[in-house]
């Protein structure tokens, strides 16, 4: 009877009829009690439905009438960590791991080669989720032992490390994982992170540009890492380097305001005013509200054109658009100032002292400067 039910079963799901399948699982659970399968069929298919608390129940069944298969405890362990019950979650895992190990281990050696790495995956990943950093950095290290080429889990133990603030030994696992991939997207995606964290922790700016770089080669259409990658030549002050990045990054993102932006600042900086403004103008044609690109724009007419009319009506702009924005309002002020409209000047330097004291944008003298100028006989 029940190899008859499990071919109905089967034939159910082949027909797209979930409905059917289950009733006849749930009467294969009736008239069959000690038969695991139909249990364990009706937690598999909440566990597909994403259903997680309605699976436990059934694997918990499933178990009562087999309670050493492996297989369940390990579906029970992810329908427990689905339903966001970690405590559970572990102990169904940890129970899965102690039956192979009876099964193949030793004292020795208690997670031979042919262990479940997945099973020590998905430990490690409850643990993790549960930030319990040691005991997940331990079974991804089993996972490695047992499969020492596999990329993933280096990559997994350096975030790890990460979250534990060991940024060397982070950064030894990510670099293995980089030496090991084989999958161009995936590694480009660690490389990124890498340079990322090389970032935080103030590496010299050549492994970090190396990091954006590596990135970048193994996808092409990496445009975050190209970002990334233009605004460490520019902090470097490699001009022509950073401007043919973000020409490369815009192929990828066509419509980037802030790519736009990028570049018309680099070519202001190149002393290209005329190309710059294009290069604004462009971004606000795909971002309208874009504030960093009227701001931009407003500098390279006041300074570069001398026209602080056309410059106070953009930074005017930017503010609106950004009330916070302590770079807009100074120059506002610088605007007003060559108008000779000396009150209306002193009231945005006000304004934009007291800006700078939640976000330093600026050398607070440099403000006080303009301030204390503006009425000098």
């Amino acid at each position: 009877m029940a190899y008859s039910l499990l071919l109905g079963i089967k034939f159910s799901e082949w027909l797209n009829q979930p409905m059917a399948a289950t009733c006849m699982m749930r009467w294969g659970g009736q008239v069959l009690p000690k038969e695991a399968i139909f249990p364990e069929m009706l937690g598999e298919f909440h566990l597909e439905a994403m259903q997680p608390a309605q699976a436990v129940p059934y694997f918990q069944q499933a178990l009562r009438i087999n309670p050493e298969a492996t297989d369940l405890h390990k579906k029970l362990g992810q329908a427990y960590a689905e339903n966001h019950e970690p405590e559970n979650a572990v102990l169904s895992l940890e129970h899965a791991l102690s039956l192979l190990q009876m099964d193949n281990g030793s004292v020795a050696n208690p997670f031979p080669r042919h262990t479940d790495v997945g099973l020590l995956n998905q430990l490690a990943q409850t643990y993790l989720d549960h930030n319990a950093f040691i005991r997940a950095l331990y079974y991804f290290k089993e996972a490695a032992r047992c499969e020492p080429y596999n990329p993933v889990f280096h990559s997994q133990m350096a975030f790890v490390l990460y979250k534990m603030q060991d940024l060397e030994g982070a950064v030894h696992e990510y670099k293995t994982a980089i030496r090991m991939g084989d999958d161009p997207i995936w590694t480009s995606t660690v490389a990124q992170t890498l340079g990322t964290l090389y970032l935080q922790s103030k590496a010299p700016a050549t492994e970090t540009i190396q990091m954006f770089q590596t990135a970048s080669q193994l996808n092409p259409h990496n445009s975050e890492a190209l970002a990334l990658l233009g605004e460490q030549y520019l902090k470097l002050g490699d001009l022509d380097a950073a401007l043919a990045t973000y020409w490369q990054y815009l192929q990828q993102s066509p419509q980037s305001a802030d790519g736009y932006c990028y570049i018309g600042y680099i070519l202001w900086q190149m002393d290209r005013n005329d190309e710059a403004i294009d290069a604004y103008l462009a971004a606000l044609s795909y971002d309208p509200n874009h504030a960093v690109s009227y701001n931009n724009l407003g500098v390279i007419y006041l300074d570069e054109e001398c026209n602080p009319g056309k410059a106070l009506g953009m930074f005017e702009t930017a503010l609106n658009l950004q009330q916070d924005y302590t770079l807009a309002c100074f120059n506002q002020g610088r605007a007003l100032e060559q108008l000779s409209r000396k009150q209306e000047a002193a009231k945005r330097y006000s304004e934009a002292l007291l800006l700078n004291e939640t976000k330093l944008d600026l050398d607070p003298e440099e403000i006080h400067d303009r301030l204390s100028q503006l009425f000098t006989v």
